[in-house]
This record gives C-alpha cells, structure tokens and sequence, in this order.
C-alpha cells in the first residue's frame, strides 16, 4: 500500500504541471495534499467529467487505496480503464494489473 500510495503522490506531482488549466483538478491536488480526500474525490469527479484522464486515474487511485472513499477495486479498475481510454498509461497500467489479478 505504501508503494502504491508513493507512486499516486509521485504521479499527480508529475500531471499537476499537464493539468494546469483544469481548477477543479488543481483543487483536487491541493485537497489531496492536505489529505482531505472527500473534497480531492469531489473536484476529480468533476474534472474527470469534463474529459481529464488524469483525474479519472487519481479516482482509480483513490478507490484503489480507499482514500475518502471505501476501498474498491472494481470500481477502481472502472476509473483506471476511463483513464486508460482517454490516453492515461498510468491508468492503463493500473488497468492491466488490477485486470490480472481477476478484477
């Protein structure tokens, strides 16, 4: 768990630069930063809605670790192949490894 917790903060580091223009993304980072999870879920699923692919990963993140929400890896897996459809090779890879472990 802590691998995959390092490598969520590791990536959204990374995408925060890509994603400069989405606020609702950007106030999901800032949430998440200060750990408040619930509010971080909420401005992913926005900015998911409006097309980012790297939200829709963090969501699978989120449920992946149960972060704000109750952990789930189906619906987990559900995020990381949205992600993973919109061009995300994270999500793509989260995809793959949830899918080989039967879920």
């Amino acid at each position: 768990m802590k691998k995959i917790l390092f490598a969520l903060t590791f990536i959204m580091v990374g995408i925060a630069q890509a994603s400069n223009d989405d606020v609702h993304f950007k106030a999901g980072f800032s949430a998440f930063r200060d750990k408040n999870y619930a509010a971080s879920k909420k401005e992913f699923e926005i900015s998911s809605g409006n097309g980012n692919s790297n939200a829709q990963a963090v969501l699978g993140a989120l449920y992946y670790n149960g972060l704000g929400v109750r952990q789930n890896y189906s619906t987990a897996k559900e995020w990381f192949e949205k992600a993973c459809d919109n061009g995300d090779q994270s999500g793509c890879d989260a995809y793959k490894r949830l899918n080989e472990r039967g879920y």
